[in-house]
């Protein structure tokens, strides 16, 4: 076949997915159309992004034609990692867009790599697709041997620090349910976890199933010495900070420069965040007080003792 034919074959493929023409596709790869080729910047027809250029399973895999994407996958010579100009492969364009049935299939493609990452980002399938919420595929990769679910992408994010600052709970759950997911990994530009994203992004429900979790570390400080406590009370978020006292946090933290929580809120003249603080830090000091003198037992005789009482339990309630 010589160039001129080869080159139109080729085009005409594209135009075939881009339309879900299975039947023309068929056709196609019969007489000898590339499976792996990659469009001219005037030839085939624009995917929904614009991705330039792109091969026939990329395409496919992003519209998420199925019966294409098996009909390409039977193709001899097939490449299954194929990338397009973004570095992005047909795993990631189907994970991105929720494609369960092509995600599946892929999966299923000899020599596919699961973690593959896109040179610029650093986004794997499995990041792409908590990115989008694509709660199903999210389920499928991590149901795949060897995904790595604490893979970061270039700014040191894994997929749980995408779900978290995204605000998706129904992800950021299904993630915290796998025992390999490290819920306490810093991102590589600020040292933030999953929690701190989630507390600057006030979503209060993805710190709630963050705060459920048994390895969480309320504590963890970032590169600024922050807590997700001086987060939440600098930005007033009365809920958040109520969750994250009730979890226990140390109140007393300094970032780097020397301020505690409290301090940031009065600063930022969050009134309602300093009365809670001052009276959790009161409180606390109360109930140490109690466990104190309930401690003490001063001996009078070997027939009895001297009990020094409790502090009045109203002051547990002021």
């Amino acid at each position: 076949m010589n160039n001129d034919k080869s080159s139109q074959i080729n085009g005409q493929l594209l135009i075939a997915i881009s339309e879900n023409d299975i039947n023309k596709v068929k056709e196609l790869l019969k007489s000898g159309a590339d499976v792996n080729v990659e469009s001219e910047m005037n030839q085939g027809s624009t995917s929904k992004y614009g991705y330039k250029p792109y091969t026939p399973l990329i395409l496919a895999a992003e519209e998420g034609y199925f019966k294409i994407v098996q009909e390409l996958l039977r193709s001899p010579g097939i490449d299954v990692n194929r990338k397009n100009y973004y570095g992005n492969v047909a795993l990631h364009m189907a994970s991105a867009e929720g494609h369960v049935e092509v995600v599946k299939t892929l999966l299923a493609a000899k020599n596919i790599d699961v973690n593959l990452v896109d040179p610029k980002y650093g986004f794997s399938p499995l990041i792409l697709a908590t990115k989008r919420n694509q709660a199903e595929v999210v389920k499928i990769l991590l149901n795949t041997p060897g995904v790595e679910i604490n893979k970061t992408d270039a700014g040191g994010n894994s997929a749980l620090h995408q779900a978290a600052t995204s605000g998706n709970e129904e992800t950021v759950q299904i993630l915290l349910k796998d025992r390999r997911i490290s819920v306490n990994l810093k991102d590589s530009l600020h040292g933030h976890t999953a929690l701190h994203l989630a507390t600057d992004f006030h979503h209060n429900e993805v710190v709630r199933a963050l705060l459920n979790h048994p390895d969480i570390d309320v504590n963890v400080q970032d590169k600024y010495g922050q807590t997700a406590l001086h987060t939440s009370a600098y930005h007033g978020n009365v809920k958040v900070v109520e969750m994250l006292l009730e979890s226990g946090i140390d109140v007393n933290v300094k970032t780097k420069e020397g301020s505690t929580a409290v301090y940031l809120a009065g600063k930022q003249k969050k009134s309602t965040i300093v009365k809670i603080i001052t009276e959790h830090i009161q409180l606390r000091k109360v109930l140490r007080s109690r466990q104190r003198v309930k401690s003490i037992r001063v001996s009078e005789d070997s027939t009895g003792y001297y009990e020094i009482l409790p502090v009045n339990e109203e002051l547990l309630e002021a």
